[in-house]
């Protein structure tokens, strides 16, 4: 049976955003792997949708963490 899809928080806006705050290199791949491996709740290939989705409002969270 399909797992019911987890609903992404936001913590997990902030989590993206504070990881890309830190400016990781490489393709879009690469890097959402990486994220994947430390945030294993949601699948990596999750992570890069749902940040497709609302980079707006992950932007906004980094212009803030930018700000202090």
């Amino acid at each position: 049976p399909l797992e019911k899809k987890m609903r992404y928080s936001r913590g997990d806006d902030i989590l993206l955003a504070k990881y890309f705050f830190t400016k990781p290199e490489g393709t879009s791949d690469k890097i959402f792997q990486v994220f994947g491996r430390t945030h294993p709740h949601h699948p990596w290939k999750g992570w890069q949708e749902h940040h497709r989705i609302h980079k707006a409002k992950i932007d906004h969270f980094i212009q803030q963490l930018g700000n202090g």
